[in-house]
């Protein structure tokens, strides 16, 4: 029997029964044969129609998922950095250039808790919402994160603030220019951005100042990051939280060196103002203070609020750090 008689035979056999080829047996063995062939036929045509049905769907880039993290760090600070900036632009330089308005200070507070929430919502979920490497930090030390992606996680927090602070210096150089001069670019307008402390205030007094506001602020990090709590706590209450946390460490914090609460937010941006024309002096002022200040002081800060935290509300410390059990019991003869 030719191929194709074989075929017809089917065919009408299944037609006149009205059955689906998968419920009967072949009557034959050239039938049983082109039956197998038959029955491959739907797979072959529902992967054409999926491939049909990909074609006519959107384009889609996907991002490789070990990367993602990473760059949501990175968006979501610079996020952060860029609402912060122009807040600070928005509330000192209104009015006339030449009298100046005084700074707005509700305007500031809420600018830059806005700020901070935009960038926990735009990186919770991914990245666990950590837009500054003190956080990174607390939470690898005390809460498990992985060590390996500290690294990358600073980077990509750095770039972010980086690319934000020039984004504001461009938009904004034309203010600038108006306030110092075509191409001057001085202190005057340049803790706008950067963290320096008052003229009446020691680097000591600036330092200790922004150890207890960071103390402040990480005491929200510490109740949103809570193994035993956070579970309870829904992404939107946690950068809610947070934002109000800000806005109270702004109020009462403020006044002195303007606190800088983030590594990330004082050197990323410093570097931007270095590149947008500022001197080099911001980096040298008054023995180097950015330092202990901008870099040292949240860093010591955040550690020691989330270790008070977990000691006095969790009653217990647990330090996340690869073979510290094991070099404590080795030393103690364990």
């Amino acid at each position: 029997m030719s191929t194709f008689n074989a075929l017809e035979r089917f065919d009408s056999l299944m037609f006149a029964k009205g059955c689906d080829f998968h419920e009967h047996a072949p009557l034959d063995s050239a039938s049983a044969g082109m039956s197998t062939q038959v029955a491959i036929l739907p797979v072959t045509l529902d992967a054409e129609a999926q491939r049909m049905t990909e074609a006519a769907g959107p384009l889609t880039i996907r991002v490789p998922p070990k990367l993602q993290p990473y760059l949501a760090e990175g968006f979501g600070t610079g996020v952060m950095i860029l609402i912060g900036l122009i807040s600070n632009i928005q509330s000192a330089l209104t009015g006339d250039p030449e009298k100046p308005t005084t700074i707005n200070d509700v305007a500031f507070a809420f600018g830059w808790g806005i700020a901070l929430m935009a960038g926990l919502f735009i990186t919770i979920d991914i990245s666990g919402g950590h837009v500054n490497p003190a956080v990174t930090f607390t939470q690898a030390l005390f809460r498990g994160f992985s060590w390996h992606r500290v690294l990358g996680y600073w980077a990509a927090q750095m770039i972010g603030t980086f690319l934000a602070a020039c984004i504001v210096l461009g938009l904004y150089s034309q203010l600038l220019d108006q306030y110092e001069g075509r191409g001057v670019r001085t202190w005057r307008t340049a803790t706008l951005f950067i963290i320096r402390p008052m003229a009446w205030e020691s680097n000591i007094n600036a330092f200790f100042n922004e150890v207890v506001a960071t103390v402040l602020l990480f005491l929200g990090v510490a109740v949103a990051t809570d193994p035993g709590a956070a579970g309870a706590w829904q992404m939107w209450s946690k950068a809610l939280i947070m934002n109000w946390i800000f806005i109270a460490v702004n109020g009462c914090m403020g006044i002195h060196p303007g606190y800088a609460l983030n590594p990330a937010r004082d050197l990323g941006v410093r570097l931007a103002c270095l590149a947008f024309g500022y001197t080099r002096e911001l980096f040298t002022d008054r023995n180097c203070y950015w330092i202990w200040l901008c870099i040292i002081a949240p860093f010591f800060g955040g550690t020691l609020s989330t270790f008070l935290y977990d000691w006095v509300v969790r009653g217990r410390v647990e330090f996340t750090v690869p073979g510290l059990r094991r070099l404590i019991c080795n030393r103690r003869g364990v």
